[in-house]
């Protein structure tokens, strides 16, 4: 094996004695369990189940489905769709002084509920029936994915056919962590947020059981990102990315050649060779992994996701990066694409062209969008301040940059604003 260009004794030197580094070093032992599994949205449905049944472990009784159905019940009056949900039953006689006074200890909860005769049929993520209260709740969850089509609209029609001579009050609920809406017109469209602030006033009241407090604040911390509940996680995480920044050289080094590094000291332990100052850092980095992938993640211009959340304080878009360029996506611009997929058909990005440039670049996938929304990009380049050029695909902006940190987080920050915006006209008749 070709042996790994050396680094300077002095930059490990710098490394091993950086007093943030050391602050930041039992992080890593300490990370949320949620964020080394990465839950999918198949477990999300379940831990949603285990929470809104009220006689499971977590001790909290029908206090998640008070939440959810409060929130469902004051959401409605701001919908798209209040001239189809107002007819529903449980909007028409519900309040929530009701929920309130209500008990809701007997209601039953089932994850994956099928109604559909085959086997691999349809099934509704979450259902409960209470029927003390004549009452039942369907609930299509999305964490990541889009809706399938006609989805809603298919479960709408078998459920009621279904529940015909059943509760009363049926409440259909579309819930959707990137604020998707859903198509059918029947169901209330809620995002993770009704979640996020019941977990959050639990944990401010001190109201949670030591036998489930790990779990509770574990969950809130995946899920909203604030790290503060957990004493562990009240500010290392944050100096990641300054770590990352100042020893840049040798982490990106560390990346790209840790296999042979790591060879080569395993090599002089084995052999009881005189060791090397780097043998000591490529120890502490088996003792650390965790913090040493969070480091990695930050070494191109990864670092500057984390800074342009906290400057945008929004946690619901997602974006990607390498070693010179970033994008940004929504979930929710979707909608305007011609297929399902992962495929990101706008881009908000900014790339570094190999003479040095830095762009900032708005593009749409020409193939990707559907041919009612393409129609009106002209008018939609115009209200962003930019021209619409067709090529491959369509460019909305393209603008010369200054190639610093501070500057690319400010110029994506407002293009970023600009375009949630303004991308409703582009649904505008």
């Amino acid at each position: 094996m070709k042996k790994a260009k050396k680094i300077s004794t002095k930059e490990i030197e710098n490394f091993l004695l950086d007093e943030e580094v050391r602050l930041c070093m039992d992080w890593g032992k300490e990370r949320n369990p949620f964020t080394l599994i990465e839950p999918g949205e198949v477990q999300h449905s379940r831990i949603l189940a285990w929470l809104l049944n009220p006689r499971e472990g977590h001790l909290q009784g029908d206090y998640f489905i008070k939440a959810l159905i409060r929130t469902a019940l004051e959401t409605y009056k701001d919908a798209e769709n209040i001239s189809v949900l107002e007819k529903n039953a449980f909007f028409k006689e519900w309040n929530v002084f009701d929920i309130e006074q209500t008990s809701f200890a007997n209601a039953v909860v089932w994850p994956e509920f099928q109604i559909s005769e085959s086997q691999a049929g349809k099934r509704v993520d979450i259902t409960m029936f209470d029927g003390a209260n004549e009452l039942s709740i369907f609930i299509e969850n999305k964490f990541g994915s889009l809706e399938g089509e006609d989805q809603t609209l298919e479960y709408f029609k078998k459920l009621e056919e279904l529940l015909k001579s059943r509760d009363p009050y049926r409440l259909y609920i579309f819930l959707d962590y990137n604020e998707n809406k859903a198509k059918s017109k029947d169901w209330i469209s809620l995002n993770y947020d009704w979640l996020q602030n019941a977990l959050k006033q639990l944990i401010d009241r001190d109201a949670i059981p030591a036998s489930v407090e790990y779990v509770l604040k574990g969950y809130y911390e995946y899920l909203s990102d604030d790290r503060s509940s957990n004493p562990y996680h009240s500010g290392p995480e944050k100096h990641l990315a300054a770590i990352a920044r100042k020893h840049q050289n040798l982490l990106k080094f560390m990346r790209k050649h840790k296999n042979e590094l790591a060879k080569q000291t395993t090599e002089r332990l084995l052999l009881d060779e005189p060791k090397k100052i780097e043998d000591k850092l490529y120890l502490l980095y088996w003792q650390h992994p965790s913090f040493f992938w969070g480091l990695f993640d930050y070494t191109g211009w990864e670092y500057i996701g984390e800074r342009l959340e906290r400057t945008i304080g929004n946690k619901y878009f997602e974006y990607d990066s390498g070693k010179r360029w970033f994008c940004i996506h929504k979930k929710s611009w979707s909608r305007y694409y011609k297929k399902d997929n992962d495929e990101w058909g706008i881009q908000l990005s900014v790339d570094q062209e190999p003479s040095g440039i830095n762009y900032l670049y708005l593009i749409f996938k020409r193939d990707e969008f559907k041919e009612e929304y393409a129609k009106k990009l002209e008018s939609f380049a115009k209200a962003m301040g930019g021209k619409m050029k067709l090529k491959n695909c369509v460019t909305i902006i393209k603008k010369k940059i200054v190639a610093n940190d501070d500057a690319i987080v400010k110029e994506l920050a407002s293009m970023y604003k600009k375009m949630v915006k303004n991308i409703g006209s582009l649904d505008n008749k």
